[in-house]
């Protein structure tokens, strides 16, 4: 255990893991306030949505920040959140021709929740550039500011026009967000360091993110799948949302190390980072003990065998996440894009369509990848030592 390394990853993970935790917040707020209208059927019809236009944020915020980590340029990180706005103004038009399929009033929350993710996507960038200048404070109390900006709106509006008031909150609360992540990214990162803007790069150094996102959303759009058959879709959004609301713990590590990582100090970055990540999963404890009380508020079930074994599977899929972006970072491309298809639905899926059961293929996909990603990075770490 290496203290010094300890202290530099806790000092930019906790504020990232706060952030994230954060952005999570809002869904999980979301879900609470929908709830209480019964309206189930609303829960399932943006997440593949967003996860998809989340692909986007991910591939050029992750690939181009790669980049920008060596360049730190003002002008190469406005490049990219530009980049990103056009992309995904197309892919909202996607978004809107499928809406028409709705009813009216699931048809306007769907287009709100449209262009606000445009503004999350944005988010996803900038938040990237400031992370690679260490900024990272800021950004959790802006992302804070936005949690409280939802919950206060959401209530203020949720009773009076329903799940269009949700929406609302959502666009106000994510528009609100970037605006001041970028403030703080015009005035705090005003470097006019020279760089070479190559898109082929980009798509290069952030497939691996990009294909995690890409088949997050096919996995989460099976879940709605099989969770309505069995009708139990409220049930599986509760233990699929608290399953990213954990795995913020591993990726705000593991985000962290990104602007850490070389070649001399790579195996101690690993060790010390899955220190911090199991040791932070303590509080998971609480939420075993009163997992039925849990389950029982959100859905009114019973039962809780299926949240139970989603928790069991963040102790496997975090150090796969953590072996994930090392390698990207390590530039060890075709190892990272090939554990990005695996943990992000590769097998899950498959699992799921043999088994049909939606919590233990997640837990059996979760052990799986995380003995691929060993074997992946063992090579390379021995190598460094």
């Amino acid at each position: 255990m290496n203290k010094r390394i300890i202290v530099e990853i806790l000092k930019i993970g906790i504020p990232t893991i706060i952030g994230i935790l954060l952005t999570n917040l809002n869904s999980i707020f979301d879900m609470i306030f929908l709830n209480s209208l019964n309206n189930k059927e609303i829960l399932g019809i943006i997440s593949p949505y967003q996860a998809f236009a989340s692909s986007i944020g991910y591939l050029i915020g992750h690939g181009g920040g790669l980049i920008y980590k060596d360049n730190k340029s003002f002008n190469y990180g406005n490049k990219l959140i530009r980049l990103s706005f056009i992309i995904n103004i197309f892919i909202s038009i996607i978004g809107i021709i499928y809406s028409f399929k709705l009813n009216n009033e699931f048809q306007i929350y769907y287009l709100i929740i449209i262009i606000a993710s445009i503004f999350s996507v944005l988010i996803i960038i900038i938040n990237n550039l400031l992370r690679f200048n260490k900024i990272v404070y800021r950004s959790m109390f802006i992302l804070l500011i936005g949690l409280l900006t939802n919950i206060v709106f959401d209530y203020l509006l949720i009773n009076n026009i329903g799940i269009i008031g949700n929406a609302i909150s959502y666009l106000i609360s994510q528009f609100i967000i970037f605006i001041l992540m970028y403030i703080v990214y015009r005035f705090k990162c005003r470097n006019d360091n020279n760089y070479e803007f190559s898109y082929l790069l980009i798509i290069k150094y952030g497939l691996s993110s990009f294909i995690y996102q890409l088949l997050t959303s096919l996995s989460i759009f099976m879940i709605i799948y099989y969770s309505k058959l069995n009708d139990s879709i409220v049930l599986f959004n509760l233990c699929n949302r608290s399953y990213m609301l954990l795995l913020g713990i591993a990726y705000g590590i593991s985000q962290a190390t990104m602007p850490l990582i070389n070649k001399e100090n790579n195996k101690s970055i690993i060790i010390n980072s899955l220190i911090i990540i199991y040791s932070l999963l303590i509080i998971e404890i609480p939420l075993f003990i009163f997992s039925n009380n849990i389950v029982y508020y959100f859905t009114n079930l019973d039962y809780s065998r299926d949240f139970i074994l989603f928790l069991i599977s963040i102790y496997f899929i975090s150090p796969t996440i953590l072996l994930n972006i090392n390698l990207q970072v390590n530039k060890k491309l075709f190892k990272a894009n090939l554990l990005a298809i695996l943990r992000s639905g590769g097998i899950f899926i498959i699992l799921l369509v043999i088994i049909k059961n939606i919590s233990i293929s997640r837990l059996i996909s979760d052990i799986l990848v995380l003995g691929v990603g060993i074997c992946l990075i063992s090579k390379d770490i021995k190598n460094n030592c």
